[in-house]
């Protein structure tokens, strides 16, 4: 072999070298992922048991209404003015063909509990809820619930503005009167109003009616689901260090949430978004999502969830 092939060969050597170093970090970098997967199925497992032995409730499995908390006093005047940092969060109720339907918004302060509801309606029959004439106007009836006992109401005006929906059947559990403001533009209408928290129900029901359908749009009531603080100071006890944990309902609702990933120093803040960027284009770029910069959303939509929520750990 000449000298000149012989130096060819070294420098290919040379070159594989590199390739196969990062190969070799790749595969490890693979199996030390499984094992901190591993690490943390273990840890959730442990958690969950030790939540059960607390007595800790778990949500409902069925999908619910989230309660947003809030510090400060929402204004009624039939506007989503107020409501602009839940609005990502509205939740749409409705039949098959119709999901979007009706829109609803919830959210209570130490004292109140709020509703506001959009209804899709591009064409009006108005009239007031106390008027006989609207069983057959464009309005809304929803059914409050607690224990055994329920009471409906009828929220229907003939213009924009206040409005009374008196109880139209039901049990004496709740007040006669609902009280709140109707607005409305060429797409349909929305309702906001207020209910003391000692009249707070545990499952609200809604039925959309149209005058020109034959039949009312009616929803499966739907328990309240809130963040409590309670099952948050908890997981803060039992949460690993520099892990956070949340327990969420079936839909993806924050329930409660505890626990850190940990914040470094402006020096390691700045070597870890270097080492984040190498890692994440030369060793992983396929399988691993830049975490989310907000730690507080209310609700959790990921693939996983749905995984998890049917049996396999995740």
């Amino acid at each position: 072999m000449s000298l000149r092939l012989k130096l060819l060969f070294i420098a290919l050597i040379t070159l594989i070298l590199p390739w196969a170093g990062w190969q070799f970090v790749r595969q490890t970098e693979a199996l030390l992922r499984q094992g901190q997967e591993q690490t943390l199925l273990a840890a959730a497992t442990t958690l969950g048991r030790a939540l059960a032995a607390l007595d800790v409730e778990a949500p409902a499995p069925a999908a619910s209404l989230y309660v947003h908390a809030r510090s400060s006093v929402l204004r009624i005047d039939g506007y989503a003015s107020d409501w602009q940092s839940m609005r990502p969060y509205a939740q749409t109720l409705g039949t098959d063909g119709n999901d979007e339907r009706l829109r609803v918004m919830l959210a209570a302060d130490p004292e109140w509990l709020y509703l506001f509801a959009e209804v899709r309606d591009a064409t009006r029959v108005r009239a007031d809820a106390r008027d006989a004439a609207s069983a057959r106007s464009d309005s809304l009836d929803i059914t409050l619930m607690r224990g055994s006992e329920s009471r409906r109401y009828r929220v229907a005006s003939a213009a924009p503005g206040r409005f009374d929906a008196p109880a139209i059947a039901g049990d004496a559990g709740f007040p006669d009167t609902l009280t709140g403001e109707w607005q409305e533009d060429g797409s349909g209408y929305s309702i906001e109003l207020r209910l003391a928290r000692v009249f707070a129900p545990e499952r609200i029901g809604f039925a959309v009616n149209d005058s020109a359908a034959a039949v009312p749009m009616l929803t499966e009531p739907r328990a309240l689901l809130g963040y409590s603080d309670d099952v948050g100071r908890i997981l803060e006890r039992l949460a690993p260090d520099a892990v956070r944990v949340r327990m969420l309902s079936a839909d993806g609702w924050v329930v409660g949430a505890g626990g850190s990933l940990g914040t470094g120093d402006t020096q390691d803040a700045r070597a870890g978004i270097i080492g984040d960027w190498i890692y994440r284009t030369l060793l992983a770029p396929t399988r691993v999502a830049p975490a989310a910069a907000a730690t507080s959303e209310p609700r959790v939509t990921d693939p996983d969830l749905v995984v998890a929520l049917s049996g396999t750990p995740v």
